[in-house]
């Protein structure tokens, strides 16, 4: 029981830990439609 709330805690923090730096990565590069698409395959890939 412990173990699945240590798992799911850890899930939810990987996938916080994406978002912030998607949002980073994209206010760092102005968003820029050529440079978005790998940025994205560094972030989820």
């Amino acid at each position: 029981m412990i173990l699945g709330v240590w798992c799911l805690l850890l899930l939810l923090g990987l996938l916080c830990v994406r978002v912030l730096l998607l949002l980073w990565g994209m206010v760092l590069l102005g968003s820029r439609c050529r440079v978005f698409p790998h940025l994205r395959v560094l972030v989820w890939g």
